[in-house]
């Protein structure tokens, strides 16, 4: 199973942008439902977990969703927590590695420290 968990930086939001909290999340779960066609998803205090559907693409879907996420500065600019889950590789689904794609991003230098 592979999951990706997001947070937003609500402070950062709402103080010094023309977005809302609601419609970045709005967005998302839009982009997560146009690629997965119906997004699994848990809400908890301001942050998405967004499940993939255990299916043999997930892993490129949920890299296609990365690839663009990465590109848009109204994500990269707000977001928080961004952290990739894959239990492929253990014999418990529950059992995740985490990636932080955050420091990812920092160590390439295609975010500011």
């Amino acid at each position: 199973m592979i999951k990706m968990q997001i947070k937003m930086n609500e402070t950062r939001i709402c103080d010094k942008t023309e977005y809302t909290l609601a419609r970045i999340y709005d967005t998302l779960d839009r982009i997560f439902t146009d690629i997965f066609g119906e997004a699994g998803y848990s809400c908890e205090e301001g942050e998405r977990e967004y499940i993939g559907k255990s299916g043999a693409h997930d892993f490129g879907k949920f890299g296609r969703i990365y690839g663009g996420l990465a590109k848009e500065s109204w994500f990269m600019d707000n977001v928080e927590k961004w952290v990739l889950l894959d239990s492929s590789d253990s014999d418990n689904e529950n059992e995740f590695e985490e990636e932080d794609i955050l420091e990812y991003e920092r160590q390439h230098g295609r975010l500011g420290a």
